[in-house]
């Protein structure tokens, strides 16, 4: 009985033992588990951590690529104004000189116009005027033809009366010495040099 009591006791201690080796590899092996654990915790807190920054990152990048996309946007709409700006300008420089070439082209036109209009008054006024001068100088010649006429036909008149006289009988017998010839001597050489200068006169002045 006391050999089959040491004999449980000794079974029962080695169970005893058995257990507690068991108890402390599993504790062991939940030990390691937990630092394995522990490990992987750090590992993963690492690689979360990596993540973390890499996607504060690409936030960032993201926030910087939208910034630089709302520059480029905002510097195009403000291009686009520019440009919308310059081609009205460009359009009201253009209207303004379309404009300006019309203005000139109404003035020069005008001013053509003017010039004619004055050409052919100052054409009027000389060919008027030489049309007055031809008339006038038509009627100084009418005038001193009718005046040499006039005088040519006096004269005739005082060399007939003289010839009259010249052909009435002297009072004494010698014609030389008579009054009268003399007289009709002196007054026809004052007619004939009288008449050859009027002549001559009117051919130079026709000349």
């Amino acid at each position: 009985e006391k050999q089959r009591t040491h004999d449980n006791e000794n079974q029962i201690q080695q169970e005893r033992e058995k257990t507690e080796r068991k108890k402390e590899v599993e504790e062991q092996n939940l030990y390691r588990g937990l630092l394995r654990l522990q490990e992987e915790r750090k590992l993963f807190e690492e690689e979360m951590r990596k993540f973390d920054q890499e996607k504060i990152q690409l936030e960032e990048e993201a926030e910087r690529k939208n910034d630089q996309e709302k520059r480029l946007l905002e510097e195009r709409a403000r291009l686009v104004e520019e440009l919308k700006k310059q081609l009205k300008k460009e359009q009201h420089f253009q209207e303004e000189k379309k404009r300006q070439q019309e203005e000139r082209r109404k003035k020069q036109q005008q001013e053509e116009k003017r010039r004619e209009a004055e050409e052919e008054k100052r054409k009027k006024a000389i060919n008027e005027e030489i049309c007055r001068i031809e008339e006038e100088r038509r009627r100084v010649e009418e005038e001193k033809q009718q005046a040499e006429e006039k005088k040519i036909k006096e004269e005739e008149i005082r060399l007939l009366k003289l010839e009259e006289e010249w052909l009435k009988p002297p009072k004494h017998g010698n014609a030389i010495l008579d009054q009268r010839s003399c007289y009709w001597f002196g007054a026809f050489n004052e007619a004939f040099l009288h008449k050859l200068f009027v002549l001559l006169f009117a051919q130079g002045f026709e000349a």
